[in-house]
């Protein structure tokens, strides 16, 4: 009955506040509701785009489709709007071109810019080169590199860490095709066939519910694991793309894609042969009419068939609604969302092998004041098959803003075999050459099975989100100085607890040798 109390406080109190939206760029782009949702590829991306946001009128159309940001339609959209009317010079402007919305714009604001250097009406792509370089290490740490160069025709990147990877890109000219050879992404459809790279696992925000692939692009990234190795091809002619790939891994496979874009959308056919699992082939579709996304896919193989549909409508006033349904051959799932303004509500109905889960989840966000803001999150999960069938989580973050100071409070309840908690106080300066950060952690946590993850502040590269277990306190400082092309980052952080006791010293140096760009 506790239990249930405090989820219901969680979902009511935040919606009669009067929410408004306070949700970063990259969680809406990756359809997370916070960073503990996100994979080590995720914010390697975000940080990549942070260095160097996204060149909108002058990036390769490689670099364009690599960054994961864009869908083939909108990047379709996009070249062909400048090859008739130039470069785009207004964020107005870019929310004209089709496949593109004032909701879309806002979302990647953060990772484009809008930098032009042809004269109004003509388009700077052609004319654009660029080569950049980056090493990292870290005492302790891993040491990597990264080296990329290229023009809007031909772009080549290599990159070390755990091991060697890279990949050549070439472009066409007179009719867009590209190859790709290396290591690349092949993400097609809602995923059940042809999908590579980071994929949440629930649904934490509306845009959740629908994946948002981005067909055939190279990789520039320290996490290749994900990624598939060999050739892939796409050839467009009119609204048809044509894409076939080859993968070496996994005891080698080939696949072809065949996708037709309209002004509304897209739907595509997937065949695929691999030496592990035999063939299998897939149908899938995305379109918009009258205020609602329709997406699905279905998908035949030897291990049997597998299907995806839903919606999402959009009415007036910032309200949504989500609705998804999932069928394979161990597991079925239905989803329901609900969006109004910074409120979100989602129910979740999964049964595999026999297994029944359910999870109610509520997130909202408001600003009571000039400088203050307020998060709030609770989740519900039934599974009656454990021993402990219920678990509820209740989160609030509350943050104040002044100028380049910032402090943040968390406060984080759990209710499962047993009832967990922690908290943290955290307090930072950042300007544009300095950062800091220090913060401070609490925890009480006495059964495994109610961990609580919670992201930490590190060095770019390094993906930080701890699972806290026990009963004990952490402090961290992190910090980064920037000198140029120099940036310095120290972190020094200890944990004690009456499970364990670490202790940790990270220093890393980063240099940017070259990043140079010519008309």
């Amino acid at each position: 009955m506790k239990l249930k109390r405090i989820f219901w406080v969680g979902l009511l109190v935040p919606a009669l506040a009067g929410a408004q939206p306070a949700e970063s760029a990259l969680l809406a782009l990756s359809g997370a509701s916070a960073p503990e949702e996100l994979s080590e590829t995720e914010m390697e991306r975000a940080e990549s785009l942070g260095a160097r946001p996204l060149r909108l009128n002058t990036d390769p159309r490689s670099r364009l489709l690599a960054s994961g940001l864009l869908t083939p339609f909108q990047v379709a959209s996009l070249e062909d709007y400048q090859a008739r009317l130039g470069d785009v010079r207004s964020w107005a402007e870019l929310a004209r071109v089709d496949g593109f919305t004032p909701e879309v714009v806002e979302r990647i604001r953060p990772y484009v810019s809008l930098d032009s250097r042809a004269a109004p009406g003509t388009s700077s792509r052609t004319r654009e080169w660029s080569a950049e370089a980056l090493v990292q290490t870290a005492a302790g740490g891993k040491t990597g590199a990264k080296v990329r160069a290229g023009s809007a025709r031909a772009a080549a990147s290599l990159t070390w860490r755990d091991g060697l990877s890279g990949n050549l890109t070439l472009e066409g000219k007179a009719r867009p095709w590209r190859l790709v050879v290396g290591d690349y992404y092949a993400r097609f459809g809602q995923g059940l066939l042809l999908w590579s790279g980071f994929t949440l696992s629930g649904y934490g925000t509306i845009e959740a519910f629908a994946r948002r692939g981005g067909g055939i692009a190279p990789t520039w990234t320290f996490l290749p694991e994900s990624a598939r190795r060999g050739a892939a091809l796409d050839a467009t002619f009119g609204r048809w793309t044509f894409s076939a790939l080859g993968d070496l891994r996994a005891g080698g496979a080939a696949a072809l894609n065949v996708s037709r874009l309209s002004r509304s959308g897209q739907a595509g056919l997937s065949l695929l042969r691999s030496a592990q699992g035999g063939p299998a082939a897939s149908a899938d579709f995305r379109f918009s009419r009258r205020g609602t996304d329709w997406f699905g896919e279905t998908c035949l193989a030897a291990d049997g068939g597998r299907a995806v549909a839903g919606a999402i409508h959009h009415f007036d006033y910032q309200v949504e609604l989500a609705a998804r349904a999932a069928v394979q051959r161990d597991q079925t799932g239905a989803a329901l969302g609900f969006r109004h303004k910074a409120h979100f509500l989602s129910a979740e109905y999964v049964r595999k092998k026999g297994v029944t889960t359910v999870k109610l989840r509520t997130q909202s966000a408001f600003a009571p004041a000039e400088g203050w803001s307020l998060a709030t999150r609770a989740q519900l999960r039934w599974k009656p098959a454990e021993a402990a069938p219920w678990r509820g989580e209740v989160r609030a973050d509350l943050v104040r803003t002044a100028g380049p100071w910032q402090a943040t409070l968390r406060a984080d309840a759990v209710r499962g075999r047993k009832t967990a908690g922690l908290a943290y106080a955290e307090g930072g300066y950042k300007e544009e050459k300095y950062a800091f950060y220090l913060r401070g952690t609490l925890f009480h946590v006495r059964d495994w099975d109610d961990r609580i993850y919670c992201y930490e502040r590190d060095a770019p590269g390094n993906f930080n989100v701890p699972a806290y277990y026990g009963r004990g306190a952490a402090v961290a400082l992190t910090g980064t100085v920037r000198r140029g092309r120099s940036r310095l980052c120290l972190r020094v952080s200890a944990l004690r607890s009456d499970r364990k006791e670490k202790y940790e010293l990270k220093l890393q140096y980063r240099y940017d040798f070259f990043h140079r760009d010519t008309p």
